[in-house]
């Protein structure tokens, strides 16, 4: 049998709030680990995803022969700029949501959705914010004479 401390007393920053959580037998542990994997790999699937629409948008820039480097630029932008603002938001959601939340497995749905929520709706707002100061650098910088 799993003693709570085993899982509680942990390294500082490992954990999200103080509560104790409490498992009683190696099943919840499982389903615990489970629910993490989960997580990690529809997260992981969904920046792949992410990804390959981007790249599809400027493969069909380029083939409609619009400004598809620029068009990259942004892309590649927008992607750094939304995958970090998503991050930071959605962490900072879900730690503050932890402090109230996450001793009934109701409140870690509910923490799970404001996480969720939260970190989309900041990387779409950082998405357009990396795309339109990257297309501006761009427009800029492309109407310097660098070497003449």
């Amino acid at each position: 049998m799993l003693r709570n401390n085993d899982l509680h007393h942990r390294p500082k920053g490992q954990c999200f709030s103080s509560k104790v959580i409490n498992l009683t037998n190696t099943q919840e542990v499982t389903k615990l680990k489970n629910l993490g994997k989960g997580i990690t790999f529809a997260g992981n699937g969904l920046l792949v995803l992410d990804a390959g629409f981007r790249v599809n948008k400027v493969l069909d820039a380029k083939e409609n022969g619009a400004d598809w480097q620029k068009n990259m630029v942004q892309e590649t932008a927008g992607f750094g700029f939304g995958g970090a603002l998503g991050i930071f938001v959605g962490e900072g959601a879900v730690g503050i949501a932890s402090v109230f939340l996450a001793s009934t497995p109701l409140g870690w749905a509910i923490m799970i959705g404001i996480g969720l929520g939260a970190g989309y709706y900041a990387s779409k707002a950082g998405d357009s914010l990396g795309q339109a100061i990257s297309g501006a650098v761009y427009d800029t910088s492309s109407k310097i004479r660098w070497f003449n």
